[in-house]
């Protein structure tokens, strides 16, 4: 009961934290994608944004000397779905990827 107050106090403060900021940028994932289809990777650098319930889109950012995407992650404000996706297509369209 109190790890469920404390994440609901947390997205009660999550739009305070991210100030005038329209998103918050994090890494995608710990290390570059993993080749094949049997893994989407470590999920470790998406659960805070899921415990909050803010939207995210992660955005190929670069490629890794392997050659597989290194995702950027762009992370909005709690129901704020459509301007988090403007900006994560403005993301992509600067660093030359599409989203």
């Amino acid at each position: 009961m109190r790890a469920q107050q404390h994440a609901a106090d947390c997205r009660a403060h999550f739009a305070a934290a991210l100030g005038d900021y329209d998103v918050l940028l994090a890494p995608a994932a710990t290390c570059e994608a993993p080749k094949g289809l049997s893994s989407t990777g470590d999920v470790a650098m998406n659960v805070l944004w899921t415990l909050l319930h803010a939207p995210c889109v992660a955005v190929p950012a670069a490629k890794s000397p392997n050659g597989m995407p290194l995702g950027l992650q762009v992370i909005g404000r709690i129901g704020d779905d459509a301007r988090t996706l403007a900006c994560a297509r403005w993301v992509a369209d600067k660093l030359g990827a599409h989203a």
